[in-house]
C-alpha cells in the first residue's frame, strides 16, 4: 500500500463525512485510529461500515443489532477489536486489533495512541492491555 501523508485534520474531515462520526466523538479518537479507518477505506475492505457502526453505537449513537448470527463454520478472518480506554466516565478509542496481531504489537499501538495523542490516559492508568476496553466485532450473518 502506498504511503499517505495526512493532517489529524485531514484525518477528522475523512472521518466526519465517510464514516458519519461527530466532533465530539473525533477529539476521543487517536490519531492511529482514525488512520486506521483510512488504510480500510483504501484496501477497499467492506467491514469498514460495521466497524464504524460499532464505534457510533458505543457512543449510543446508533443502535446495532446483536441478534446476528454466528456463522459455524471456519472463520475466514480473525476477530477483530475496538480498543479504548474509558477515562472519567469517557472513551477514548486508541487502536483497533485482531487476534493475529500478538500481545506485544497491541500493547505497542496502545502506548503509542496514549503517548501521541491521550498522555493523560497512559499516566492514569497502570492497565495491562487486556484490562483495557474491547468491543468485539460483530461478524456478518445471514440475517436469519
Amino acid at each position: 500500500m502506498p504511503k499517505i501523508t495526512m493532517t489529524r485534520k485531514e484525518l477528522e474531515v475523512f472521518a466526519a463525512r465517510s464514516l458519519g462520526f461527530h466532533k465530539g466523538s473525533l477529539r476521543r479518537m487517536s490519531t492511529l485510529f482514525l488512520a486506521q479507518f483510512l488504510q480500510m477505506k483504501l484496501r477497499g475492505d467492506h467491514s469498514i461500515d460495521q466497524m464504524a457502526r460499532e464505534v457510533r453505537c458505543l457512543e449510543g449513537r446508533e443502535n446495532v443489532p446483536r441478534i446476528m448470527k454466528r456463522d459455524s463454520g471456519p472463520a475466514t478472518r480473525p476477530q477483530e477489536w475496538i480498543i479504548f480506554q474509558t477515562h472519567n466516565g469517557t472513551k477514548y478509542y486508541l487502536t483497533m486489533a485482531s487476534l493475529n496481531d500478538g500481545d506485544h504489537r497491541i500493547n505497542r499501538r496502545i502506548l503509542d495512541a496514549c503517548d501521541f495523542d491521550f498522555p493523560f490516559l497512559h499516566r492514569s492508568s497502570s492497565a495491562a492491555p487486556r484490562q483495557f476496553g474491547k468491543a468485539k466485532r460483530i461478524k456478518e450473518a445471514d440475517g436469519s
